[in-house]
């Protein structure tokens, strides 16, 4: 600094925050993504080399990004935070991975629905009677038919009309010759 200059640290201060953020190439790129970088010096590399290399003799001002510092280290501080991001980075690192998950939670989300409805069903179904009820209901049945009531296809098989029995009961009647 110059004896006569201002006594504004706000410069050297952010050059050695950044120097605080980068130390290799990895570190820009994700400056870069985050567009909180612009590198206009070509490679990752040179860029982290160069502010490394600024920040060497620097004195800085902590105070005037000590909030922004602070923010940063409790943001890494907070442990679920940062395994949420690992977990992040580690099993969803494409959308294909994203559509896989999405599509797992709703399968199993169709499933508690369906064992939900099988469970307690929408609309109340009959009582079922056990076979050996249904197997007596249909012999009570098939026996009064054959016993007590009249076969609807008996017709079918004897097409003989109970109009012509009457025709026939009547002409014996008028004629006393025959029979």
């Amino acid at each position: 600094m110059s004896p006569h200059g201002p006594s504004d640290y706000r410069i050297t201060s952010y050059i050695w925050l950044m120097d605080s953020l980068i130390d290799n190439a990895n570190d820009v790129k994700e400056l870069r993504k985050k567009r909180i970088l612009v590198n206009n010096l070509g490679s990752d590399e040179h860029l982290a080399q160069l502010f490394n290399e600024i920040a060497i003799d620097l004195v800085p001002d902590l105070y005037v990004y000590a909030d922004t510092m602070q923010q940063i280290e409790d943001h890494c501080q907070n442990k679920g935070l940062v395994w949420m991001a690992e977990w992040l980075h580690d099993h969803f690192s494409s959308p294909w991975t994203i559509l896989a998950f999405l599509g797992a939670i709703f399968a199993l989300f169709l499933t508690v629905v369906q064992t939900y409805f099988a469970i307690f069903p929408r609309y109340p179904q009959k009582p079922r009677l056990p076979k050996s009820t249904i197997s007596y209901k249909l012999f009570s049945c098939k026996s009064r038919m054959l016993v007590g009531m009249v076969d609807p296809f008996v017709g079918l098989l004897n097409p003989v009309s109970e109009s012509s029995d009457e025709l026939k009961e009547a002409g014996s009647d008028s004629d006393p010759g025959m029979g």
